[in-house]
């Protein structure tokens, strides 16, 4: 996956401390493919943003960067469209976590 679109997790100032630590080691990367848009470029504000799961039972809650919940769409079984309000300034960033049958986070 491209590099920019890997998982980062903040672990320092108010999120440094053990539990959170055990937490981001112990989560597993959300299965997906087919992410559109493409590129990191936010063209259309809000953006147009969408995946395909590879696991049909590990629906995601997702977030925004503005700290408010976004809207998900189930498509189909497998596909997944994020809906979000307009995003202020030019950065946006949505975050998608579900947990698996283990009830471990994606």
């Amino acid at each position: 996956m491209n590099i920019y679109k890997l998982p980062r997790f903040n672990i320092s100032g108010k999120f440094s401390n053990i539990k959170r630590l055990k937490t981001v080691l112990e989560t597993l990367p959300l299965e997906i493919s087919n992410i559109l848009p493409e590129n990191n470029a936010l063209h259309n504000n809000p953006p147009l943003y969408g995946f395909t799961l590879l696991n049909k039972n590990q629906i995601p809650k997702c977030y925004t960067n503005n700290n408010k919940e976004a809207e998900v769409i189930v498509v189909n079984e497998y596909r997944i469209e994020v809906r979000t309000n307009k995003f202020n300034g030019s950065k946006a960033r949505i975050n998608c976590i579900s947990k698996n049958a283990n009830n471990r986070l994606l």
